[in-house]
Parts: C-alpha cells; sequence; structure tokens
C-alpha cells in the first residue's frame, strides 16, 4: 500500500513539472478494503443456473431437430407406413448369440415369439413360406434376429431352414457354431437341370443344428458375382426346391444401403421384414431401402425394431422373467428330436414322385 502511495505522488511530481500545471491531483487514494468485494453469491449462482437451463433447453431442442433415427415403433408405422410387427429389448448382458429358451418366459423371447405370431398371422392367408429380413446397414442385428426368428418357429415343431444368403460377410455358421466350408454359394453352382438331383444335393450343403427341428444353409465360398448369382434361374429353382422341403425358411440378407442382393431377393421370396436398429437407424435410410424393395416388387409384411432401450425395466442375467418356467422348458427340449436332412429330403423326394 505505501509503495502505491510513493508511486503516486512521484508520478503528480513528474506530470506537475512536464506540463508546468499546479491544479493536478489525486481524487482517490489506494487504501486496503475492509470486506470482501461480491459476496452475494446466492444472486450469481441462480443467475447461472438460469443460464444453464437455458442453454441445455436449446442444446435439446437442436439435438431433437438434427437426430432423426427410429426409437420407438410407433415411428415405424407413422413416418415410414410399415406395419410394425414388434420389437426386440437391448439385453445388457449376452449369453451366446441365441435368446434363450431353456426359459420359456423370459422377455427377450416373449417378444420373439410375439414377433412370430404377428409373422405367422400375415402370412397364413398368402400361405407365404420364405421369409427375407435384411436391414440398411450393418451392424443392426438382423443376422440375430434372422436365427432367433428361426429358432422360435422351430419351436412349433415345424422343418425350419435358416438361409445365409450374404455371400460376402454371412455369419450365420459363427452363431449356430458349424463349418462354412461350402454352402450356398457351392449348392448353386452344382446345381443341374435334373429336380431330383438337385433335392439329393442338399444332403451335402445343408446341416443340422442342435435345436430340432432348424436346419441351416450357410453362405459357403465367396463367389465373384455374389448379385448375379442370387439373381439367377438357379436361385430361383433352389427356393421352389426348398419350399417342398421345408415348412419356413428364413433368409438372412445383405443390407439393402451397401449392395443390390437383398433388393434382387425380394422379388423372388413371398415376404421381406426390415430390422431396424433403435437410436442408430436413420429414418432417411429406411424409407429409402422401403422404396427400392417396393419399386421392384417386393413384399414388405413389416418391420421390426432391434435393441430398443427399456424404461423402468430390470434385468437379471440379460433378461428379465415372468415366474420359473426352466424345468418344464427343459422337459419340453428333451422330448424334442433333431429331424436329419436325409429324412426331409426323403420326404420331399416322395412328393417328387407324387407330382
Amino acid at each position: 500500500m505505501e509503495i502505491a502511495k510513493e508511486f503516486d505522488n512521484v508520478f503528480l511530481k513528474e506530470i506537475q513539472e512536464i506540463y508546468h500545471l499546479n491544479n493536478i491531483g489525486i481524487v482517490d487514494e489506494a487504501h486496503m478494503p475492509e470486506k470482501p468485494y461480491n459476496i452475494n453469491h446466492t444472486k450469481d449462482m441462480i443467475l447461472f443456473f438460469v443460464m444453464g437451463l437455458g442453454a441445455s433447453f436449446v442444446c435439446l431442442v437442436i439435438f431433437y431437430l438434427v437426430d432423426n433415427t427410429i426409437k420407438k415403433e410407433e415411428e415405424i408405422e407413422k413416418y415410414i407406413h410399415l406395419k410394425s410387427l414388434g420389437s426386440i429389448p437391448l439385453s445388457q448382458e449376452k449369453e451366446g448369440e441365441l435368446a434363450s429358451r431353456e426359459i420359456a418366459k423370459s422377455y427377450v423371447t416373449e417378444c420373439i415369439n410375439t414377433i412370430r405370431t404377428n409373422i405367422l398371422y400375415t402370412n397364413s392367408a398368402k400361405n407365404a413360406k420364405t421369409i427375407l429380413i435384411t436391414s440398411c446397414t450393418p451392424q443392426e442385428g438382423k443376422s440375430w434376429v434372422s436365427a432367433n426368428i428361426a429358432n422360435a418357429f422351430s419351436e412349433m415343431d415345424q422343418k425350419v431352414l435358416l438361409i445365409d444368403s450374404d455371400m460376402r460377410k454371412g455369419r450365420a455358421h459363427k452363431i449356430f457354431k458349424v463349418s462354412n466350408r461350402q454352402g450356398l454359394s457351392n449348392y448353386l453352382y452344382a446345381m443341374t437341370e435334373d429336380r431330383k438331383e438337385n433335392i439329393n444335393l442338399a444332403k451335402k450343403y445343408i446341416q443340422e443344428t442342435k435345436i430340432p427341428n432348424l436346419h441351416i444353409l450357410t453362405n459357403g465360398n465367396v463367389p465373384p458375382n455374389p448379385a448375379e448369382l442370387l439373381e439367377s434361374s438357379q436361385m430361383k429353382e433352389l427356393l421352389k426346391l426348398l419350399k417342398n422341403i421345408y415348412d419356413v425358411i428364413v433368409i438372412d440378407a445383405p443390407p439393402c444401403k451397401l449392395v443390390t442382393d437383398s433388393i434382387i431377393l425380394s422379388t423372388i421370396v413371398d415376404s421381406t421384414i426390415l430390422v431396424a436398429n433403435s437410436e442408430k437407424t436413420k429414418m432417411k435410410d429406411f424409407n429409402e431401402v422401403k422404396k427400392s424393395i417396393q419399386m421392384v416388387g417386393g413384399e414388405i409384411i413389416g418391420a421390426i425394431l432391434n435393441k430398443k432401450k427399456l424404461e423402468g425395466k430390470t434385468y437379471h442375467n440379460g433378461y428379465y422373467y415372468y415366474g420359473n418356467a426352466e424345468e418344464s422348458a427343459k422337459q419340453k427340449k428333451q422330448e424334442k428330436k433333431q429331424i436329419s436332412v436325409e429324412k426331409v429330403i426323403k420326404e420331399a423326394r416322395t412328393s417328387v414322385r407324387k407330382e
């Protein structure tokens, strides 16, 4: 403080000598504050709180204006104009890639069963057997959905075949832990004009899974021309043959935004289902895919919302339960026996002879 006063006096004398002025003085001398300055923190806190609320509101408005992803089933019906076949919740802990059917009343299993029922109800009038499942982009869960829907149909004592038609990055063989040494691409190349011979080829390329009534035709070796192969007359003939062998055929198809394979396949199957990833799939992309399929004459029966976040629900090991039905489910599973590929082919031969 003394240094500041001395500095003021020296500065004042210098100014008077330089400018020859005597009417210059110090208006307010420096002095030590007797109390803290601006201690009204309550006012500051209220001000910053109001400013924070305003900024948060602006951010939320901008976020919702920019975010055009699908979040609810209602949005699929309202904005995409497609029937919602159901939704599958986002499980926080996954045990394998197949939803546990050991506990028949798990919520995930119930959701899949509901979707199965809706598909059956939609397809029953058309007697549709081939169901194509696809999505807009990768990582939306269409392979998981395909595998679990096929699994659900097998629970109804129907002969079910899952076909992995994603010849570039198919992963159905990983889900069911089977070999992919030979599959769909190899089957198509091996087909001839003899229908009975083509039926016999099924023994070589179709595999049994650990799930009763469920067989799988993996994608096989990557061909140089996947789109052309799926559009070929062999693919159309193969589906006709397999419809005589199996009750339900679920086709896991590639994403539509990357390649045209699914759009091509939609023209030769009975029904198509689109899978949307909740809060990831954009409405614009979903609508474009729907229009692309409809433009070529594909029959879209509805959409499935995958990985939907649940509010007010708690999980136990990834799922939550309505009671304990584990014992009865295990007994039911033990009663079922795996139907062999040879048996379904034998039955198909019989039907061919009758024709």
